[in-house]
């Protein structure tokens, strides 16, 4: 059974629609750079510079959407449900919240992320003063041009079968 808490946690809209014309997007495994606008792809060639420190800072108000002790529960009731075959999969995550000062650059906060630990499905947005930073080692779900749809889990998963094919 799905649950949903109802309690926002963040003071956001549930939901944003965007489009954009223009994406710069970097490859930092093979020092590339890529501009698309409007479905036509740009390479260009950019040198990587030292970023400047990110000075250290505190975080207000930090707080969370659950205990470690309801967390923990959680995980133990999903690790229930692999085991018995009802799910491969799953998703339990506990959400850690707070105001960071106004003077902290949100993009080299982002940049040093990816520095430390780099995740291939990562990203930053900026929309007006809210920012969302991004990271994951982990594709969730894929479905490509031909509708053919694979995921490529990390967490949360076990194998049924020791055959493959069968798994």
């Amino acid at each position: 059974e799905l649950t949903q808490n109802d309690e926002k946690f963040v003071n956001t809209a549930n939901m944003y629609f965007l489009h954009f014309d223009k994406i710069l997007i970097f490859d930092h495994h093979h020092k590339k750079a890529y501009i698309y606008c409007e479905n036509i792809k740009y390479k260009i060639n950019f040198n990587l510079k030292p970023l400047p420190e990110l000075k250290t800072f505190q975080v207000k108000s930090l707080n969370s959407n659950m205990d470690k002790h309801t967390y923990l529960e959680k995980v133990a009731k999903t690790k229930e449900h692999i085991a018995q075959g009802d799910i491969y999969q799953a998703n339990i995550t506990r959400k850690f919240y707070g105001e960071l000062p106004d003077n902290i650059n949100k993009f080299l906060m982002f940049t040093k992320l990816a520095q430390i630990s780099p995740a291939p499905y990562s990203s930053f947005l900026q929309l007006a003063d809210l920012h969302i930073i991004s990271s994951s080692p982990e594709r969730f779900i894929n479905i490509d041009a031909a509708g053919q749809c694979n995921s490529r889990p990390i967490k949360g998963s076990a194998k049924k079968h020791t055959n493959k094919k069968e798994d």
